[in-house]
């Protein structure tokens, strides 16, 4: 059914870039859409992989309208209801999320229909779908939001309950995110501190390097230990990887959480440090133990004793036992490093925005982090928005006062000099 309906990213020049969704059987634009990722990037400056995600979304959506002979016009809650069934069953019944059903099958619902939502909302606002399309009495479709993403009263949202904003979401027991801000949350200092570990008790060459690149990967990508563990060569040696600028790599993991296929940007210079280690340190262990890759199977992080690939519990142990060699508390290993990118992320994000003077709001900056993090839902990253958000506040604050008492200390210099040269003109008459 999706096959109908092609989604392409298109480079502008400059660094700019666009997103279209095409009909291939019409041989036309879908402008409804296409429109829309235009205003999410050139608004909210959403970027490629961010862009790629939140399309791919109404794609699904557009093409289900079509099969089902359901105009955008004429939408209604029953129509989106049987979306919602739909994705569900689909999400049950791929190989990929087998294991994971059927909360993950939900959570995929959810994530689109969070999308549709914002969407129509869009739509009506701009005058492609009649005002009553969407809305809180006598809608076709029931929802109480106040606005599109693109919209300046769209942060009146954030004082609504999810379940008057989305009411047709799937009901689940951890519908409202349980994300809190860790309470240890690692810092460049941890991670040299677990360079040097591993550096001075490391047994090998590969040992000490291979450690230290799985710390850095971590602490620089945000990948969950299974993702990171299921990286493979080919994705860092040739061109087995999405796409290249010259900041970032777009890479897809093997493994992720409930069996979902996103992509996720890494610095250009982690991806690079990762092919270095691949052809020294991983090359050099296969020779030295005369093994080949049907026995390391293509994974880059390997047993130093038998080259086949390290699994999750062995990583934990060896970056949980750094840890608390460094200080941490007791249960600190890889996903504490999430935390730490989390941070970072929505420092630079904010930075980048408030730089460029575009939107700085909580719901914006969280939509653009929980993309990179692979979250499907933005309430996930809530409470690190949230807590840059106050230390910003605070920071801000002190600004004000730190730049008032030198405006004071300054004026006081300039009375001093005042009387400095009063006094002076005084003794030369």
């Amino acid at each position: 059914m999706n096959s109908r309906f092609k989604l392409s990213l298109v480079e502008c020049g400059g660094g700019s870039f666009a997103a279209i969704l095409y009909d291939l059987q019409r041989c036309r634009v879908v402008w409804e859409v296409t429109d829309y990722a235009e205003n999410l990037i050139s608004i909210l400056h959403f970027k490629p992989t961010s862009i790629h995600q939140e399309i791919g979304h109404l794609r699904v959506f557009w093409a289900y309208l079509h099969a089902h002979g359901i105009a955008i016009e004429k939408f209604t809650d029953r129509d989106l209801t049987g979306f919602r069934d739909y994705i569900t069953r689909s999400a049950e019944n791929s190989p990929a999320r087998r294991q994971h059903r059927p909360k993950a099958a939900k959570k995929t619902a959810n994530a689109k229909l969070t999308r549709v939502y914002d969407w129509l909302i869009w739509l009506q606002e701009t005058g492609r779908i009649s005002i009553n399309s969407i809305g809180r009495i006598g809608a076709r479709v029931q929802s109480a939001l106040n606005g599109s993403s693109l919209s300046y009263h769209a942060k009146e949202n954030r004082k609504l309950r999810l379940e008057d904003k989305y009411p047709l979401l799937h009901e689940e027991s951890d519908s409202r995110s349980k994300h809190t801000v860790a309470s240890f949350i690692p810092t460049e200092e941890t991670v040299d501190l677990l360079h040097e570990t591993f550096f001075s008790k490391g047994s090998t060459s590969h040992i000490r390097h291979r450690n230290s690149m799985m710390v850095d990967f971590v602490a620089y990508s945000g990948f969950r230990r299974n993702s990171m563990r299921s990286l493979k060569v080919e994705q860092f040696i040739g061109d087995d990887y999405l796409t290249r600028t010259s900041d970032t790599v777009t890479i897809r993991p093997a493994e992720q959480k409930f069996g979902y296929q996103n992509t996720f940007d890494i610095p250009v210079v982690l991806h690079n440090n990762m092919r270095a280690f691949i052809l020294t340190e991983r090359a050099q262990l296969l020779r030295d133990k005369g093994k080949n890759e049907s026995v390391a199977k293509g994974f880059v992080f390997l047993s130093d004793r038998n080259c086949t690939p390290l699994d999750g519990r062995t990583i934990t142990a060896i970056v949980s036992g750094a840890m608390r060699a460094n200080g941490a508390p007791k249960g600190a290993a890889v996903h504490a490093f999430r935390a730490k990118y989390a941070v970072e992320a929505t420092e630079d994000e904010f930075e980048d925005r408030r730089e460029r003077g575009l939107d700085t709001s909580e719901d914006t900056i969280s939509r653009a982090v929980a993309v990179k993090l692979g979250h499907s839902n933005p309430e996930s990253q809530r409470a690190y928005t949230a807590r840059h958000a106050s230390i910003e506040l605070v920071g801000a604050k002190s600004r004000r006062i730190r730049k008032l008492d030198e405006l004071k200390e300054e004026n006081e210099r300039l009375r001093l000099e005042n009387d400095r040269l009063l006094q002076q003109l005084k003794d030369s008459r």
